[in-house]
């Protein structure tokens, strides 16, 4: 599974042009899978591993990107980008271990907020960060990083 959200990241990747509306596509498309899920948790709550670790994989990647030498975004903003891959990952677990539904909420929300964020959309009257982060760099995204590597 770790092997699909990378290829698929890297499909995705040389598809698009934009690397802020890809970033912004896998985040929404791991938060539909995560949705569907908690909508459907009696019929579908033995899928809930694969789609978990697709976003964590898709976590791990923006993490790594962010957290680079070269990478060009104010240590703030990485710092803040490094704490909610960190949120992501304990989140993940509890899901894992407790096996409530509900617990899937905050996942999706982070990725449905940053995606909406990457795409410069005004979350509720406010420019989110992510906006900004995605502004600053591009160069070192998950998709600047996975397209100069295939």
């Amino acid at each position: 599974m770790q092997n699909s959200a990378v290829a698929a990241y890297g499909k995705t990747a040389q598809e698009t042009v934009n690397p802020r509306e890809l970033e912004a596509k896998l985040l929404m498309k791991s938060a539909a899978q995560l949705q569907t899920i908690q909508d459907n948790w009696d019929d579908l709550k033995d899928t809930a591993n694969d789609a978990l670790f697709y976003n964590r994989r898709l976590w791990a990647v923006f993490m790594d990107a962010v957290s680079a030498e070269d990478s060009p975004l104010p240590r703030p903003i990485a710092q803040n980008i490094m704490n909610l891959g960190l949120f992501v990952f304990n989140q993940t677990l509890k899901v894992q271990t407790k096996k409530e539904p509900s617990l899937l909420s905050s996942l999706i929300s982070i990725n449905q907020q940053i995606a909406l964020g990457l795409r410069g959309v005004s979350v509720e009257g406010q420019t989110s960060e992510a906006s900004t982060v995605a502004s600053s760099s591009t160069a070192s995204t998950p998709s600047a990083q996975v397209q100069s590597s295939a």
